[in-house]
């Protein structure tokens, strides 16, 4: 069996937090369809929960307020805090109902929320947040929401293991400090350690955006974080081709609000990507491209509220 990579960005993994797509069977649980394919292993890299009409604030953008706030000594980051965790509690309920799941997931939930607060209080004494704390925290939005699908494939039946992807990426960062590198051979060996560990399983759920540094320490792979995260692992675990779910039908030749006889473009090679990116075009970062082209492996993007489209 050859492995596939797939990527859900912000909340079209989240349909139970107000985004339900619709088909024959209405099924709630949408993103699920797209993982039930028996004929590959799969890699599933999530992002942290986006907005909804029930819920506007995205998570990454509530962490991070939360942070600003607790630099500035505004006792207020133990709402944002508060609002977080009620944010977490409400999706799982909705997707896990009443069930033991239910209770793992919470009660994880809740350690991690007090290690939070002990550490927001500490930035709040010194009234200044490093990088080092900032990294570590922000990258709760993708344990909390990758343990969540997980714990949700695992109660409708589904082979799989959750990845936290510190355990598994170490990343160098660039010289100024905007982007980081692979560092592939000491990632590779992690990976091999984790099978090791874990076992091998139809389906992994792993966190986007969050890696190690080549200390340990927790940090994230900066601008288009979970993309990044998708190619690395694409070509970690030399998948056969890596597709990015979004909410639009593919790369365009223009932009079709402002183009009307825009076309959705069939294929592109890497360069060809590269030169739509450069000039304005929104598609996958020239980086985030160097970890599947270095393998030859194909991107897809694809518009999770069309599967018919081909992308």
């Amino acid at each position: 069996l050859s492995w596939y990579v797939s990527n859900f960005i912000g909340q079209w993994h989240w349909p139970a937090a107000g985004l339900r797509p619709t088909g024959p069977d209405s099924n709630p649980f949408g993103q699920l369809q797209v993982l039930d394919d028996p004929a590959q292993q799969k890699v599933v890299v999530v992002s942290a929960m986006g907005s909804s009409n029930e819920s506007p604030i995205k998570v990454t953008d509530l962490i991070l307020n939360m942070i600003d706030k607790a630099a500035r000594q505004d006792a207020a980051f133990l709402v944002d805090l508060a609002a977080l965790q009620e944010k977490h509690v409400e999706t799982a309920k909705k997707l896990l109902g009443q069930s033991p799941e239910l209770t793992d997931f919470v009660a994880r939930l809740m350690d991690d929320i007090a290690n939070l607060k002990a550490m927001l209080q500490a930035i709040c004494i010194a009234g200044m947040a490093t990088d080092a704390f900032v990294d570590f925290v922000v990258g709760h939005g993708e344990l909390w929401s990758a343990q969540l699908l997980a714990a949700t494939c695992k109660q409708q039946g589904t082979d799989v293991i959750f990845m936290d992807t510190r355990d598994v990426l170490v990343v160098i960062p660039t010289s100024d400090g905007s982007s980081v590198d692979l560092d592939e051979e000491a990632s590779n060996a992690k990976l091999d350690a984790w099978f090791k560990k874990h076992g091998s399983h139809k389906l992994v759920v792993a966190t986007g955006f969050i890696a190690k540094n080549q200390k340990g320490q927790a940090t994230t792979l900066k601008r288009n974080g979970s993309d990044f995260s998708a190619t690395i692992l694409g070509s970690l675990f030399r998948s056969g081709y890596i597709t990015i779910w979004t909410d639009v039908d593919g790369v365009y030749s223009a932009d079709p609000r402002k183009v009307p006889e825009a076309v959705c473009l069939p294929s592109l090679t890497y360069h060809e990507a590269w030169e739509l990116s450069y000039f304005g075009a929104n598609v996958l970062h020239p980086r985030t491209t160097l970890p599947a082209m270095k393998y030859s492996i194909p991107i897809c993007i694809r518009n999770f509220f069309s599967l018919e489209t081909p992308g």
